[in-house]
């Protein structure tokens, strides 16, 4: 066996021991929702609920995840721009707009059943 030979033996032996010894590591997914405009703002009470079921109902499809709420009070322009930015927010349940959608990826799931733009006379 010349010098080459045993170089890519030596080679390979030092890959092979590598990829076994590397290790395993697993992502945690966070999800940063936008704050409410104070305490008594319930509006979004129900989207945060229903997030954090999906992610406890997918934990042992798609691994860890965690629901955290943004300390910052945004307006909805601001939200977009954070949006975009995916730093101080990264998901939100809200209306869709034209201008929304083409700078943004929308997922069109109806989470409130149309009821949001339903109007109820009083």
């Amino acid at each position: 066996m010349d010098n080459l030979q045993r170089f890519r033996v030596f080679l390979r032996f030092l890959l092979l021991m590598g990829l076994t010894s590397a290790p395993i590591t697993y992502a945690n997914d966070q999800f940063i929702i936008n704050h409410s405009e104070s305490n008594l703002d319930h509006r979004y009470q129900y989207t945060y609920d229903l997030l954090q079921l999906v992610i406890d109902a997918t934990n042992a499809d798609f691994g860890q995840a965690s629901l955290e709420v943004s300390d910052v009070i945004m307006s909805r322009n601001r939200i977009l721009r954070e949006l975009q930015d995916g730093q101080t927010i990264n998901v939100i349940a809200e209306a869709s707009s034209l201008e929304w959608n083409t700078k943004l990826i929308p997922i069109k799931i109806p989470i409130r059943k149309g009821i949001q733009g339903f109007s109820v006379l009083v």
